[in-house]
């Protein structure tokens, strides 16, 4: 099947394949991420709007 399958999670085609507690790990994780991301993205044009006002 896949080569980098491991117990819990397959790299490949990213799902976890049983364990519960590691399920809801990954979750919070794509949600931290999900609002790293936003924030960054927020912050990058903020950034953009205060250079263009100095201009």
């Amino acid at each position: 099947m896949h080569e980098n399958v491991s117990r819990l999670y397959c790299i490949r085609c990213c799902k976890v394949v049983t364990d519960s507690q590691s399920e809801r790990g990954l979750f919070i994780l794509r949600e931290q991420l999900k609002i790293q991301f936003k924030e960054t993205q927020k912050a990058q044009i903020n950034e953009r709007k205060e250079a263009d006002s100095k201009q």
